[in-house]
């Protein structure tokens, strides 16, 4: 279970270093988000994607994250991507993770109402 922590951390730390790096440069706060499935403590996928995000806040100067935990039916059937994704576009995030297959409808929906956000 650890070594596919790390790989998701890693994984994660990868694709967003490359997109921050030219915004970095410019001195500008660079805020991300991620939707996670479950709490961020759940020893398990959820929180690798955390950790992967807080280990990104730690080494990208002038990064922000703002996370959403436990999007699911189960957990809040009244919240929906698009609530989640609008708060976190209000906050400035410029790209935003979903880090669950079940989101992936959801989340091309969401894009073209976001054009200008990485997802």
């Amino acid at each position: 279970m650890m070594k596919k922590s790390w790989f998701g951390i890693a994984v994660l730390a990868a694709i967003v270093l490359m997109a921050v790096i030219p915004v970095a440069a410019q001195d500008d706060e660079f805020v991300f988000g991620l939707v996670l499935v479950g709490p961020e403590n759940d020893r398990g996928w959820s929180q690798a994607h955390y950790e992967a995000g807080l280990y990104i806040e730690e080494m990208i100067p002038n990064s922000r994250m703002v996370f959403f935990p436990s999007l699911n039916p189960a957990d809040a059937p009244e919240t929906t991507l698009l609530d989640v994704v609008t708060e976190m576009v209000d906050q400035g995030a410029k790209m935003i993770f979903t880090t669950s297959d079940a989101f992936e409808e959801d989340t091309d929906v969401v894009a073209e109402a976001f054009p200008d956000i990485v997802f």
